[in-house]
């Protein structure tokens, strides 16, 4: 009979115990994305502007890029998240697909496509959509590990 599903913060039931590390890059940089995400949220709880902490922290901002220079926004915005919701889905997404590949491709590997996929989202955004934030740039490039490598 097989293992059973490790259950993480009782929410989590898709990850294999021989998956899960606490050292992998999979979970750091999902804790990261977690703690800047109750960061932000509490700044914008105490800031005297609300709506426009995710501005300050580094948010997709054409503008910003283009006319400023501020490229390092193309990187920023991919640990930030508007909501608890968005936060939760990519959390989610990183860890059902983040450790299995971590574990198959290595680590290097998943932090080349992680980080080129998050940055090229992060470029779309600013051609298409002008701001935003988020990781779903790096899902999408996880996804196509997954998907079309295997």
């Amino acid at each position: 009979m097989g293992t059973r599903p490790r259950r993480f913060l009782g929410i989590f039931t898709f990850i294999e115990p021989a998956y899960f590390k606490k050292e992998s890059f999979t979970f750091i940089v999902t804790m990261t994305q977690i703690a800047i995400f109750l960061i932000t949220t509490l700044h914008e709880l105490i800031s005297d502007k609300p709506g426009c902490t995710l501005y300050y922290f580094g948010a997709v901002n054409a503008p910003s890029i283009t006319v400023y220079k501020q490229f390092w926004r193309l990187l920023t915005a991919v640990f930030l998240h508007a909501n608890i919701l968005h936060i939760c889905m990519n959390a989610a997404a990183t860890f059902s697909f983040g450790f299995r590949l971590e574990n198959v491709y290595g680590t290097k590997n998943l932090m080349i496509i992680y980080f080129v996929s998050g940055i090229g989202g992060s470029l779309f955004v600013a051609a298409f959509k002008g701001a935003g934030v988020g990781a779903s740039g790096a899902l999408f490039g996880l996804m196509h590990m997954a998907f079309y490598c295997d």
